[in-house]
């Protein structure tokens, strides 16, 4: 999903400025973070994943997604960090997903 991202935070350090890019990177993706341990896994992950259009399996019973509020508030992150935009996903209004 954030493959460019994630190898930004997973190189090893060599320098102080490669140390902060690491922080400033992680604590921008913070609130992404938060909101997939914000449920049982893997119940935040997917359910973000379908509201923007990604293919993903049906959660295993007795899981259920994510609905109204809550799947609202991942996606407000994935707006506000720029996601749907770089990656050309077509999401529904967030009132429409609260809904």
């Amino acid at each position: 999903l954030l493959l460019m991202i994630w190898a930004v935070m997973s190189r090893p350090w060599t320098s102080y400025a490669e140390a902060e890019s690491f922080r400033d990177t992680y604590l921008e993706l913070l609130p992404l973070l938060h909101f997939n341990y914000s449920a049982i896994n893997p119940v935040a992950v997917k359910s973000l994943m379908k509201a923007v259009g990604l293919p993903v399996g049906e959660l295993r019973k007795p899981l259920t997604s994510l609905q109204g509020e809550a799947l609202a508030r991942g996606i407000r992150i994935v707006q506000e960090l720029g996601l749907d935009k770089k990656y050309g996903w077509k999401i529904a209004p967030v009132s429409a997903v609260a809904a």
